[in-house]
């Protein structure tokens, strides 16, 4: 029986009062909410939206230039059409969402992620013994920059990777457990080691696909 697609993190808070922050409101008081989260973290409160805002990267607002998130918590927040360059590592997140957003290149290494979804997300990562609950893969691209970026013991536990593209990224002892992966390509990526149930995802995988250029994306 094939896993159930998984809807977005935040969908379940729906209903509750959402506070919206755009990066075309530039207005100091409510670019201070998003300068906010990424000082203190955030643990419960009203479902925050942000739109268009850019972190990390050229662009930012003097407070979001910063990048770093370690070893904090984020629950109930959603960004739409934004832009990261984060370094995330250690953190926990729990219904975040980031639908239709742009990692330049993201930090993941041991964080661990419940409900929340990269829909449509383009992401460069390194999620090395990540752990990724219930999560939303569905339409993304992850990618890679040659053995950089990936990452080792990753975990992926009951998520949707529906028509999602993993493009020369290296997944080394990973490990997809109970996962939907209807339409998932695999282009030139790096394998080995890799299990999903117990089967490995990619038989005599061929590293970023150096005797195989030019081949059609392989589908699972």
């Amino acid at each position: 029986m094939k896993p159930e697609p998984i809807q977005s993190g935040t969908d379940n808070d729906e209903a509750s009062p959402r506070r919206v922050v755009s990066s075309h409101n530039r207005r100091p008081e409510k670019m201070n909410a998003l300068a906010e989260l990424l000082e203190s973290g955030r643990s419960e409160g009203q479902l925050l939206v942000f739109e268009n805002v850019v972190v990390g990267l050229d662009g930012a607002a003097p407070d979001c230039a910063s990048a770093d998130f370690i070893k904090k918590k984020m629950v109930a927040v959603r960004f739409e059409r934004s832009q990261f360059s984060w370094k995330m590592t250690g953190s926990e997140f729990e219904r975040v969402d980031f639908i239709g957003c742009d990692f330049d290149r993201v930090l993941m290494m041991k964080s661990r992620w419940r409900h929340c979804s990269f829909e449509r997300s383009t992401l460069i990562p390194d999620f090395s013994d990540a752990i990724f609950e219930d999560c939303n893969f569905a339409g993304a691209r992850l990618r890679g920059l040659g053995q950089g970026y990936g990452g080792r013991r990753t975990r992926f536990i009951r998520c949707d990777f529906t028509a999602c593209q993993l493009d020369r990224l290296q997944i080394l002892a990973g490990r997809f457990e109970d996962c939907r992966l209807d339409g998932l390509q695999i282009v030139k990526c790096d394998l080995r080691g890799t299990l999903t149930n117990g089967q490995l995802l990619q038989k005599n995988a061929d590293p970023f696909g150096t005797d195989n250029d030019g081949a059609a994306p392989r589908r699972v």
